[in-house]
């Protein structure tokens, strides 16, 4: 017997994805500190670092099951660590007022014990947020103003690059695809998303406006598809996203409460967006297309997520939260696009030809996160029926009436867990 679903059962079953805890998909690990833990840097599944508040950074060697703090260096907040190896890394700390006689400042440390030891420098004035290196000698500094600074030599000196034609706000994240060819990402709450990028080993690098509020996630899924988020505590969450290597963007509002303070990706369907002070984490299964937003346990804001393979995903919080990644949301297990057709049977919509009315009949063999859309033949979206909808085993029938649309040929695309399939529906008129 066929099923069908009302609108107040879409409705009912989005928000029912609300209300469920991230602790199905994610899993608190004991760690030694109830200060903040603010970004991370993994080397593998293995071996990571967290720095946090007051100078505090964590090491595990076996996964993220032990942590251990490391001998402190300094008693100032940590904003950005990264690590090349098991010895090389470096982390920015702010500089309190009373270290920089009355300014604020940044310290840039290095490490090549893997955190035993660091050596330290100092910036007066100067607020950096954000640290890159592509290996042991080329790095990047990026922080207020759109100030970045640039290395050769491992971080002993640094020198200002050509950036005259950028915006002047705040650098959160520096990320490169290759050698030549990167990004950063900014901007200030309620003014301006931004986003710097260089083309020639970041030597010169060039900003453009994209949205009204800062990005602090970044991910590439090739060189021209890049996907970026970000938000604030007023506006909420949302994206910018190019497919030309960012010639141009496109913005997207979430209509998510809270603020995407990072991005990851454990594939190319299904990513992750702690949203900070919402206490909310979000995800997609679609390649970002469209997010659901989970309350974190415990609702412990969260401020950092990485995945080092498919397998294992780590986020990073207040109070000392560490989260490492149990499943597939639900436990829903992945299937290959050759098996798509054997476990998603999509049918021809009746009546087709129709006028204003028909029916979308599809066979679900097993749970699934669901969207159906109605596309025209220029692939803009002119319906949605269904979006990322949690469906359980079984047939359903999704009426459709196309009254607003003019006669013509249309298609209804659906997609389920980053695979989808189409096909062509003619409204007469």
């Amino acid at each position: 017997m066929l099923k069908k679903l009302p609108l107040c059962t879409i409705i009912a079953l989005m928000l029912q994805t609300l209300t469920v805890s991230a602790q199905q998909y994610w899993l608190p690990v004991e760690t030694p500190t109830s200060k903040n833990l603010n970004k991370m840097a993994f080397l593998d599944s293995s071996r990571g670092w967290i720095a946090g508040d007051e100078g505090i950074i964590l090491k595990t060697e076996n996964g993220g099951n032990r942590w251990t703090v490391l001998p402190a260096f300094l008693q100032t907040d940590f904003l950005d660590i990264q690590f090349l190896n098991h010895r090389l890394g470096w982390a920015l700390s702010i500089k309190n007022p009373s270290d920089s006689g009355g300014w604020f400042g940044t310290y840039p440390i290095k490490t090549t014990t893997g955190g035993l030891e660091w050596d330290a420098q100092s910036f007066d004035s100067i607020f950096f947020t954000a640290v890159f290196f592509l290996d042991s000698m080329n790095g990047w500094l990026g922080g207020s103003r759109g100030a970045i600074l640039r290395t050769t030599n491992s971080g002993s000196s640094w020198f200002d690059v050509d950036d005259s034609a950028s915006h002047r706000f705040e650098i959160s994240r520096i990320k490169f695809f290759n050698h030549s060819y990167g990004f950063a990402i900014g901007g200030a709450m309620d003014i301006a998303g931004i986003i710097w990028r260089t083309t020639d080993n970041g030597a010169n690098w060039y900003s453009r406006f994209v949205c009204a509020e800062p990005l602090h996630g970044i991910h590439f899924f090739d060189s021209l598809h890049i996907l970026c988020v970000g938000g604030d505590s007023d506006f909420g969450s949302g994206k910018v996203e190019t497919y030309d290597g960012g010639e141009h963007w496109e913005y997207t509002y979430f209509g998510i409460w809270g603020d995407a303070r990072a991005l990851s990706f454990r594939n190319d369907a299904e990513g992750w967006a702690p949203l900070a002070f919402s206490g909310t984490i979000m995800y997609t299964l679609d390649s970002g297309q469209t997010w659901t937003d989970i309350f974190s346990p415990d609702t412990i804001p969260m401020y950092d997520v990485v995945f080092t393979d498919e397998r294992n995903g780590f986020m990073c919080g207040a109070n000392g939260r560490v989260l490492k990644y149990k499943g597939k949301p639900n436990g829903i297990e992945e299937y290959s696009a050759t098996q798509f057709e054997e476990k998603i049977v999509l049918q021809q919509n009746y009546p087709n030809p129709f006028n204003p009315t028909t029916a979308i009949r599809f066979t679900m063999r097993e749970p699934r996160f669901t969207s159906l859309k109605i596309y025209n033949v220029l692939g803009g979206e002119v319906a949605t029926l269904l979006e990322n909808v949690l469906l359980q085993a079984g047939e359903y029938t999704i009426p459709y009436n196309a009254e607003n649309l003019t006669a013509g040929i249309y298609f209804y695309h659906l997609a389920v867990n980053g695979f989808s399939i189409s096909k062509k529906l003619v409204v007469l008129k």
